[in-house]
């Protein structure tokens, strides 16, 4: 094509097409040279920049098949990295994963992977040790409360409130 010869109307729609396209792409492997994300947490980030959602999600599948975007990944990594960092249970870690939009199945199929009474048991008594030295020990009840707020069975829960000395209005739930 001669220099001075404007674009027709079609190669002008393709050229924006193709850099909108290119645009989208760039920015979801710019989120995720950070680190791991959900198919849901990058579609939202990238519904936040970008209105073609068309394009977002031609890009999402893209990423998908060539295994750059995945949520059993995103999903280990993210349990791996709370267990490393924070002590709650397999109740909190669940609803976290849903929050980011894994689903329910895909989330308890990679949380049974750490389906281990002791790594619990540890966690949740733990977090016990915290609370009890931040304040005066409450009654095992509200104990119990904040066990299960954290995610924590109440099987765990009894347990290591059982292996506690004395507590005040020692009743069960």
């Amino acid at each position: 094509m001669p220099r001075d010869e404007l674009l027709s109307e079609e190669q002008h729609r393709h050229l924006q097409e193709v850099t909108h396209r290119w645009r989208v792409r760039e920015q979801a492997l710019r989120l995720l040279s950070s680190r791991d994300h959900s198919v849901d947490e990058l579609r939202q980030k990238l519904r936040q920049r970008f209105r073609e959602r068309s394009l977002i999600e031609a890009c999402l599948q893209e990423l998908v098949g060539r295994g750059l975007l995945s949520d059993e990944r995103f999903a280990r990594h993210f349990i791996e990295s709370r267990l490393s960092s924070r002590d709650h249970g397999p109740y909190r870690l669940l609803g976290e994963l849903r929050q980011r939009g894994v689903s329910r199945e895909l989330a308890e199929s990679v949380l049974s992977q750490y389906d281990d009474a002791a790594l619990w048991h540890e966690k949740a008594a733990r977090l016990l040790d915290k609370m009890l030295r931040k304040s005066k020990p409450g009654a095992r009840e509200n104990l119990w409360q904040k066990l299960y707020q954290h995610g924590f069975p109440r099987e765990v829960i009894d347990r290591v409130l059982d292996e506690l000395p004395e507590l005040p209005e020692n009743s069960s739930r």
